[in-house]
């Protein structure tokens, strides 16, 4: 998975997240990655920033990628 984000110079960066201890612990998406796709297409335009606040494993920034979009991925982790 890659992480998009903009850069101070206006371009865009990309920083890979794979072995985040984070995500080795998020549940897998229970929907396709195609179903992604489709709605961020039908609801954003390239170039725009992607919000998903439920981050999993991240099937929505990687879709947002694809298709030429940034995305920010949160989730909420317990207090320990």
């Amino acid at each position: 998975m890659r992480s998009s984000g903009r850069g101070s110079s206006g371009t865009t960066s990309r920083q890979r997240l794979e072995g985040h201890a984070d995500l080795e612990q998020a549940a897998p998406a229970v929907f396709p990655a195609e179903l992604a796709e489709r709605v961020i297409r039908y609801y954003s335009f390239e170039g725009d920033v992607v919000l998903d606040p439920f981050a999993g494993i991240g099937t929505v920034g990687e879709a947002a990628v694809r298709l030429g979009r940034r995305f920010v991925l949160a989730r909420a982790t317990p207090a320990t």
